[in-house]
């Protein structure tokens, strides 16, 4: 038996007629050829909202200003293009200049890895919780309580990078190349410090300087000039003149 081409086997029949020797029929079969391997099934999707909601895209969100209840942004689009794990989402508007800040760190020499993205109000609650039984009432000033977290506006991202082997980060990441670039780069691409250092007694969280908020590029340059935080800045009478 010969395999010849794809999906046909030629089958060489043997028949053997007395002393007059040995007469070979060729004869084809078809033979069933295994399906091509299909993509693996296809991420789930992010969040929708189950009613609408007004624009959030500039809401002060913190520890005294909560978002509506339930809400869900009406744009999230998953992250696994840029190299994320599949559950991992972000409002569309953030993803095109996150992806170039990614590159424009690259460039560079450095890889950044988004470590969190937009969180549920059900997701926020299993975190702080995981916390309090760590660290009491301190863990409110580290996670937000559910439906005060910039996390859920689908804005706010959670940045490590290789140097930390892409781990959770810590106020540590403020000394690594990852954590410096980004101080002094993020906000070309829309993204802003939300709780930087010394500047905890406003925030009410302490320093992370892993966590930034995207706001929009013209934004971000007028919060970086004013030397105030978000919260500070969108507290200010023409907080939402421009996105």
């Amino acid at each position: 038996m010969k395999i010849i081409g794809r999906g046909t086997i030629i089958v060489l029949s043997v028949l053997v007629l007395g002393t007059a020797g040995v007469c070979f029929a060729i004869k084809k079969e078809p033979v069933k050829v295994p399906p091509a391997p299909t993509l693996s099934t296809p991420p789930p999707g992010c969040d929708k909202p189950a009613t609408e909601f007004p624009d959030e895209f500039l809401a002060n969100v913190n520890h005294a200003n909560a978002l509506p209840e339930g809400y869900v942004p009406p744009d999230l689009r998953p992250l696994y293009k840029l190299g994320f794990t599949p559950e991992m989402c972000l409002r569309t508007v953030a993803v095109p200049d996150l992806s170039f800040m990614i590159k424009a760190a690259k460039v560079d020499g450095l890889t950044l890895k988004v470590v969190s993205g937009f969180r549920s109000m059900a997701r926020q609650t299993q975190i702080l919780n995981q916390v309090k039984k760590i660290k009491g009432d301190k863990a409110y000033e580290s996670v937000a309580i559910p439906g005060h977290s910039e996390h859920q506006l689908g804005l706010a991202v959670d940045i490590s990078g290789a140097s930390l082997k892409y781990s959770l980060p810590t106020k540590t990441f403020e000394l690594s190349p990852e954590g410096k670039w980004l101080e002094a780069n993020s906000y070309k691409y829309g993204f802003i410090e939300s709780y930087p250092k010394g500047k905890e007694s406003i925030t009410g969280y302490i320093y992370e300087p892993w966590h930034y908020r995207y706001v929009g590029i013209e934004m971000a340059q007028k919060i970086r000039d004013s030397g105030l935080t978000i919260q500070e800045f969108l507290s200010l009478p023409s907080d939402k003149e421009s996105k």
